[in-house]
């Protein structure tokens, strides 16, 4: 058996992705689906969170938790507690994962049109597993390797909207993805 570092499953969901197991995002999920339901502010999800986590750690042998599996469960929670409504709603989704430009920049050298290449191709993982969600990260020092300066300059600023705007063209060729910078 493979342990894992945090004691807590992976989440494999119907298209084959897999994530690790985060609190955070369970109680995002069982939020989102309250606030469908009609409960704003929902104080329940962080309590009905930690009590999944808890037993994912204390009682759950598998270090596989299929999403379905996830869902049923907690639906059935959520109804025991008086919250049928709220599990109705509940249909986790895959966490929003994050693309580092410093480390497509690093692998591309400083040729921006492999950058851009396989740039394209993280983002067309990440819509081919269904993402919903993209955060890119390391912009500035992503530019600053492209370009092999210290400082970022008015040529910095021009390539990095150059990224951002192609980022966001792809994505929006591609669906319903949102997409964050930083």
């Amino acid at each position: 058996m493979i342990a894992l570092i945090d004691g807590l499953p992976l989440v494999k969901f119907e298209n084959g992705s897999v994530f690790a197991f985060r609190r955070e995002w369970l109680q995002a999920q069982l939020a989102k689906a309250a606030a469908e339901a009609g409960y704003r502010d929902w104080w329940l999800a962080d309590h009905v969170a930690q009590s999944v986590t808890n037993y994912l750690l204390a009682e759950y042998d598998s270090n596989v938790l299929l999403a379905t599996e996830l869902r049923r469960s907690v639906g059935e929670v959520l109804a025991t507690i008086g919250y049928a409504e709220v599990a109705q709603h509940f249909t986790p989704t895959r966490p929003p994962r994050e693309i580092s430009l410093v480390e497509i920049a690093a692998a591309s050298g400083s040729h921006e049109l492999t950058f851009f290449a396989r740039l394209r191709e993280a983002l067309a993982v990440e819509s081919s597993e269904g993402a919903v969600q993209v955060t890119l990260i390391h912009l500035a020092p992503a530019v600053k390797t492209l370009l092999s300066v210290k400082l970022f300059t008015e040529d910095c600023a021009i390539l990095r909207d150059e990224i951002v705007d192609f980022a966001r063209c792809y994505l929006a060729s591609q669906g319903n993805i949102n997409i964050l910078i930083r």
